[in-house]
């Protein structure tokens, strides 16, 4: 996530075969960001998602212990500068635990991309081996469709939204849907939802890319 789904964009938001939610990500020193004329770069996208899978596979409900699954999420923004938002994240859990993290959308070109959404105090993640058989060419349709829908990663971005809570998920093969309820700032709660779709490396592990944020 570089960086809820900004969404959380999900806001952001599962481990079929990423590791488990308790696994440590391996942190590295963060991507400078695009100058404000490009767009994001796929690689930095790329390898932002993959680190952020056992977070990601908890929003979608990819796990088969359902008790991983999330079903509230808290982002408060404690930074923003005019091409990176940072957020502090409380999701709970189906089995009554919590897990805290950090949220990052990183801005280009007027528009806001999401990058990451991690588990413990760190924001932002890079240095994480690709999976065999899978290029960064895999996140070409998400920069678009985020690009497209902008509305409500802009909303979380400025304070709009500050709560998101799980109504009901539905996939098929390789893709996901999160029904999702957004509430808990300045503006009127909205229902919305979370897209992602998957790839299966080489070595037979799925992994999945959030796709934007309606």
């Amino acid at each position: 996530m570089r960086r809820f789904f900004a969404g959380i964009v999900v806001l952001g938001l599962a481990l079929t075969c990423a590791a488990p939610l308790t696994a440590s990500a391996i942190v590295g020193p963060p991507f400078w960001p695009l100058p404000a004329s490009s767009g994001p770069l796929a690689t930095n996208l790329f390898k932002e998602q993959v680190a952020s899978q056992p977070m990601i596979g908890a929003l979608l409900g990819t796990a088969s212990n359902h008790g991983t699954w999330v079903t509230f999420l808290s982002f408060n923004r404690t930074s923003l500068s005019s091409t990176k938002a940072v957020f502090a994240v409380t999701t709970r859990l189906a089995n009554g635990s919590s897990v805290d993290g950090q949220m990052v959308l990183y801005k280009y070109a007027g528009k806001w991309y999401f990058y990451s959404i991690t588990r413990g105090g760190v924001a932002g993640i890079s240095n994480v081996a690709n999976p065999p058989g899978i290029s960064n060419s895999v996140v070409s349709n998400a920069i678009v469709n985020q690009s497209t829908y902008q509305s409500l990663v802009v909303s979380i971005v400025n304070g709009g939204y500050r709560k998101l809570n799980v109504l009901s998920r539905s996939s098929n093969v390789n893709t996901r849907q999160v029904n999702i309820k957004l509430s808990g700032g300045t503006h009127a709660a909205h229902l919305g939802r979370i897209l992602a779709y998957a790839k299966t490396a080489s070595n037979g592990n799925r992994y999945w890319f959030i796709s934007n944020l309606r």
